[in-house]
């Protein structure tokens, strides 16, 4: 498969080619890098990229799927995550200043899961600082900017995430991103075309900021 047609793959479609063995996660995860070096100086989807561990996550899910081991659907799929969840070594800032720096130990409950599902993070998405407005005009990361319009908002507080899925052609099921929805994420991203309602009762909100 060439990259653009990588790029509009669903998660389902995508998960069915990797257990097949008919696409790699290494495949996968470079076209997904490819395109947001492409793309994002003028989305400014991203905060901080982790684009190398991906690619070494993505060989390792590679090589365990190869000799019989795969995990489930997620396994070896791409991800990136609302910079509102803890990630453990990944900074982790709420769109805020006063989180720039800031690294967590531990990853949170949903993060946990993700991982050992085998998901490959690309990294952490830009927001409305503290999640606490529906523009994602962020004066501390920068605007994200709406896909269809490059001088249009993205909306938030979920900017980062509903431009990445966008970008990427308004397709169902992306396995590009994953973004809270609280009191404090009213998620107003009119581009937003998937999102991923968690259960209070089934997945605990445990490190992530959702509470504030």
């Amino acid at each position: 498969m060439i990259d653009a047609d990588l790029e509009r793959l669903s998660l389902s479609e995508a998960a069915a080619l990797i257990a097949d063995r008919h696409l790699s996660p290494l495949e996968l995860t470079e076209a997904y890098i490819s395109r947001a070096e492409r793309l994002d100086g003028k989305l400014n989807v991203y905060v901080t990229r982790t684009f190398e561990t991906a690619l070494e996550e993505a060989a390792a899910a590679t090589a365990e799927i190869a000799n019989g081991r795969h995990r489930g659907p997620l396994h070896g799929v791409p991800f990136a995550l609302k910079d509102l969840y803890e990630t453990a070594g990944v900074r982790t800032t709420a769109g805020s200043k006063l989180r720039e720096e800031y690294v967590p130990r531990e990853d949170s409950y949903a993060v946990a899961r993700l991982k050992d599902a085998g998901a490959v993070l690309l990294g952490k998405l830009n927001m409305h600082e503290w999640a606490l407005g529906g523009t994602n005009i962020n004066a501390w990361f920068g605007t994200v900017h709406n896909p269809w319009n490059l001088s249009c908002i993205a909306g938030g507080s979920s900017g980062g995430s509903g431009a990445a899925l966008v970008e990427k052609g308004l397709q169902g099921d992306r396995p590009e991103s994953y973004w809270p929805k609280d009191a404090s994420s009213f998620s107003l991203t009119s581009l937003a075309s998937f999102d991923a309602r968690k259960s209070r009762a089934k997945l605990p909100a445990g490190g992530s900021m959702t509470r504030l």
